[in-house]
């Protein structure tokens, strides 16, 4: 989707043959002085052959940019990991967890009336003011 109002937004489409994507379990990462080149590997049981599925080249300032955007996805990933509770009883208890923000008070109040109680931050928010909530499913 575009949004008229951000000048500077890139439409990025994704063909269906993208879509499905390419499953890799291996990833070779080499540089040079002016590159990076990933090659994403799949390495299969039993065949001794491993064949290159895709190759990214990618500029230091991207590569870096890459790492930073894997290292807030894994830590996010690794949060909803956390979301499954152990009860007394050893059951396990789903929770959603979501955040806003001060000035979203008609919001607040909503999520209050569905369940959601307000705790420690899970996550680094930059934008003064969040609130974290949790309820049960």
């Amino acid at each position: 989707m575009s949004d008229p109002k951000n000048p500077n937004q890139i439409n990025i489409e994704l063909n269906e043959e993208i879509a499905q994507g390419t499953y890799s379990n291996l990833a070779v990462i080499t540089h040079s002085s002016s590159e990076f080149v990933i090659d994403f590997v799949r390495i299969m049981p039993g065949i001794p052959k491993a064949q290159v599925k895709s190759r990214i080249i990618l500029t230091p300032e991207h590569a870096k940019r890459l790492v930073a955007a894997l290292q807030d996805n894994i830590a996010k990933y690794e949060i909803g990991i956390e979301f499954f509770e152990i009860s007394e009883d050893d059951e396990r208890i789903l929770q959603e967890f979501l955040d806003t923000l001060d000035e979203m008070e008609s919001a607040r109040e909503l999520y209050a009336s569905l369940g959601f109680e307000e705790v420690a931050p899970y996550y680094y928010n930059p934008i003064p003011g969040a609130h974290y909530l949790k309820a049960p499913l």
